[in-house]
């Protein structure tokens, strides 16, 4: 089993990152592929991990492509007498429970069917669920309640596994932390090129569904996802970076109509005129003007992306 880590300027989150992974009940290989950092994030790996597999590259290619590099190098040490169960795509900002990567690799062993599985994402500090997170569950109709009510039983090192990892079918969760079924990578191929950052996620697991693979949450398992410590972006680029994700996964989605993304599309440019019209109709303007110019731009990132790069083993 390996796990992956996409770095970039991760020096407040990287010891603690690895160090989660290097104290799991079982033991895993770790790939880091570094885009580019300034940070002097390759040196401190190098100097106190030296057994991470670390890829350095000369520019920053997006979360989705330095993934794609490092899955690509997972494939490539495959072979017939060293099969590769399971690869662990995780958040340079994220922190796994020490049972947390054994009993996901146990959850797909006896769930084949299953394309991807996330644990719980709790907030950095550990205190609630992650927000965006908390949506992901509302969006799919699970009671977030619930679900933090279980992962807080394992939040001690010395809780005994659980005897049942039954997934709980989820619509989408993000790529903080997923434990990703080899099968499916290779039905599905990797990250699509046209993400540089955020919305692969959402584009990849269109694929996985449409290719028969379902996706799910294993509530025995949970991460820290410290987003807390990001810097916040201006509201106006938020939204329509937002936009531009659900704009190009439309385009994307393999079981879409011509219609249906058309219909999508207008929806969200008449919301987007619509909100804040009466009350600033200046910023509406603007906004809208900002989501019409990056609409113009799609076809053309589309076209000139290529395809998902496809792996193939043993």
């Amino acid at each position: 089993m390996y796990t992956l880590i996409v770095t970039y300027n991760a020096r407040k989150w990287i010891h603690r990152c690895l160090e989660s992974v290097l104290k799991s009940t079982i033991t895993t290989h770790i790939i880091v592929v570094d885009n580019a950092s300034s940070d002097g994030t390759p040196n401190e790996i190098k100097s106190n991990y030296p057994s991470v597999i670390l890829i350095e590259l000369d520019k920053n290619i997006g979360f989705g492509g330095a993934n794609n590099l490092g899955l690509q190098y997972a494939f490539s040490t495959t072979t017939a007498d060293r099969p590769l169960d399971a690869i662990f795509l995780l958040n340079q900002d994220a922190y796994v429970a020490p049972n947390t990567l054994e009993i996901l690799l146990e959850a797909l062993r006896t769930n084949p069917e299953y394309g991807i599985l996330s644990p719980i994402h709790l907030n950095g500090a550990g205190s609630d669920l992650d927000r965006p997170f908390r949506n992901y569950l509302l969006e799919s109709k699970i009671d977030p309640d619930s679900i933090r009510s279980q992962g807080s039983r394992n939040t001690d090192e010395s809780a005994p596994l659980p005897t049942s990892h039954s997934p709980l079918p989820i619509r989408f969760v993000n790529a903080a932390a997923w434990l990703v079924n080899p099968e499916c990578l290779r039905s599905t191929g990797g990250f699509h090129p046209v993400f540089f950052m955020y919305g692969e996620d959402w584009e990849l697991l269109n694929r996985v569904t449409h290719a028969g693979f379902q996706v799910g949450l294993v509530a025995e398992t949970h991460i820290f996802h410290d987003r807390e410590s990001r810097p916040p972006k201006p509201y106006e680029q938020r939204e329509a970076d937002y936009f531009e994700i659900k704009s190009l996964v439309s385009k994307l989605h393999p079981g879409l109509t011509a219609w249906d993304r058309f219909k999508i599309i207008f929806h969200e440019l008449f919301m987007t005129f619509s909100a804040r019209f009466f009350t600033n109709p200046v910023a509406s303007a603007r906004l809208l003007w900002r989501k019409l110019a990056i609409l113009s731009s799609l076809g053309k990132r589309i076209r000139i992306s290529g395809l998902p790069p496809t792996f193939e083993y043993p």
